[in-house]
């Protein structure tokens, strides 16, 4: 599930498409790996817990947190907007498939959020 790739590169277009494949390939294989469609509706809350993540929603100002571990612990937010919550667990998710250590995302607006400028950010994206 985890690979190496620099974290120190320009995230350019280019860049920006080879991660994209990557993620596109990962999320297919984790699909096949659990027996899901690639047309399947999905609850990414049933993903973890079939991945063996432990989803707890929290009160905390932030929006998620990685707690890589055994077992490894998203924490979402409950003062954040419910289809907020459900992006910020599968970005969570998408740093314990990639083997990204333990993560925190700060509690921000979209127009505060960066372009995109690191490429594990993007990755869990």
């Amino acid at each position: 599930m985890s690979g190496s790739f620099p974290t120190s590169q320009k995230l350019t277009y280019k860049y920006k498409i080879e991660l994209a494949r990557r993620a596109a390939h990962e999320a297919m294989n984790v699909r096949l790996d659990l027996g899901v469609g690639l047309t399947e509706p999905i609850s990414i809350y049933s993903i973890c817990e079939k991945l063996g993540v432990i989803v707890r929603i929290v009160d905390v100002n932030m929006d998620g947190i990685y707690l890589r571990g055994s077992p490894p612990r998203i924490l979402i937010s409950s003062l954040r907007p419910l289809s907020r919550r459900v992006f910020s667990c599968a970005h969570e998710l998408g740093h314990h498939i990639f083997g990204h250590g333990s993560t925190l995302e700060e509690c921000k607006e979209d127009a505060e959020l960066p372009q995109g400028t690191n490429p594990k950010e993007f990755l869990a994206d």
